[in-house]
């Protein structure tokens, strides 16, 4: 079985250890597991397919692309459209009934009061999360960021990271 391991630059530096774990655990299940750097800002296409498909990066098209030739991806396009951007997580919690932080987009900024906590849509691991206070302190958020962002009620629990984790659907 052929596979692909997917990366952009900065994930293959920061986690070449994994990778090489990875492809090392592959080996021992007849897999060979190839790694493939991207530029997620580039357009992406193969002429050959893998069987399957191990995306190390946060762009839900390559997932697509993949899944759409055939290829068994994980984690798969729905999981990594819905997983990689807060607004998509929003909705789809809410669909589903799951409570959470009242949260919205800037352009209903006064739905929501100080304090507050400002999110890009994207970030992962903690990193572009503010918590503000006031107009003064918003404005310098929405500056610094220069990317989509969610603004979202402060919970009671400040600092406290929760996950969630959905598994076989």
């Amino acid at each position: 079985m052929k596979g692909l391991l997917i990366y952009d630059t900065i994930g293959k530096n920061r986690n070449e250890w994994f990778i090489d774990a990875l492809i090392n655990t592959a080996k021992k299940y007849d897999i060979e597991l190839e790694l493939l750097v991207v530029d997620v800002n580039e357009p992406f296409s193969l002429e050959t397919f893998p069987d399957i498909a191990l995306v190390r990066v946060i762009c839900p098209q390559i997932n697509e692309y993949l899944e759409k030739n055939g290829v068994k991806v994980f984690n798969n396009y729905k999981t990594s459209y819905y997983a990689n951007n807060k607004w998509n997580t929003y909705l789809l919690s809410k669909e589903l009934g799951i409570n959470v932080m009242n949260t919205t987009l800037p352009d209903n900024i006064e739905d929501i009061t100080y304090p507050f906590v400002v999110k890009s849509l994207d970030g992962h691991g903690g990193s572009e999360v503010f918590l503000v206070n006031s107009s003064e302190e918003y404005d310098i958020v929405a500056k610094k960021l220069k990317k989509d962002y969610l603004i979202q009620e402060k919970c009671s629990n400040v600092g406290k990271d929760v996950r969630v984790y959905s598994l076989d659907g």
